[in-house]
């Protein structure tokens, strides 16, 4: 899948079910964005334009970050995209259960 076909459906998906944080979507464990050393960037939240991070030094936070999907590489894309498709299958179960 093409890196802009990622993204268009990254952005579909968050703008349907809304902002969310990465501890609403059940069963998934934390996406690392990248590793330096004992340094990692994990993903926080999600919006329609981008990610909201975390930076972890020896397990301590350390800083926050944002960044745009169109900076981020592909394969942190799928990533991304499965997490919210995740995220999505989980609203739409949801939704179904309250109509019953």
């Amino acid at each position: 899948m093409s890196k802009e076909k990622l993204i268009n459906d990254i952005k579909r998906i968050v703008a349907e079910q809304g902002s969310f944080n990465y501890s609403d979507v059940e069963g998934e464990t934390a996406l690392i964005i990248s590793t330096v050393g004992k340094t990692n960037e994990i993903i926080d939240s999600f919006d329609v334009s981008g990610v909201s991070t975390n930076l972890f030094v020896d397990g301590h936070e350390i800083d926050n970050d944002y960044h745009f999907y169109e900076d981020l590489t592909e394969d942190v894309l799928e990533d991304i995209l499965a997490v919210c498709e995740s995220y999505e299958t989980g609203n739409e179960k949801t939704f179904k259960r309250s109509q019953s």
